[in-house]
């Protein structure tokens, strides 16, 4: 249960993406199989992400120093996610 606790936020962030798309993509309502296939595939992202990504950044040497480079990518992180959502509101 800790290690679920651990993962909650990613659990969270992973799930809800997994479960509208396969919903908006299927031609019938999901199985319960279906549902739970992809609750554990958000598990397994969430993990992934939790490890690979989550922890190193938090435990950043580099990032704990220097402030001004947290902020910095923290604003080319922005930066891409906004050009990105509106190139591709434009181009729907």
């Amino acid at each position: 249960m800790r290690w679920v606790g651990k993962l909650s936020f990613s659990i969270y962030l992973w799930h809800w993406p997994i479960l509208t798309i396969a919903e908006q993509d299927a031609s019938s309502p999901l199985s319960v199989s279906r549902r739970l296939t992809l609750v554990a595939a958000s598990v397994a992202a969430a993990a992934v992400t939790y490890y690979v990504l989550e922890n190193p950044v938090r435990r950043s040497k580099l990032l704990g120093r220097h402030r001004a480079v947290s902020i910095a990518i923290g604003l080319v992180i922005v930066a891409a996610i906004l050009i990105f959502t509106t190139y591709k509101i434009h181009t729907n």
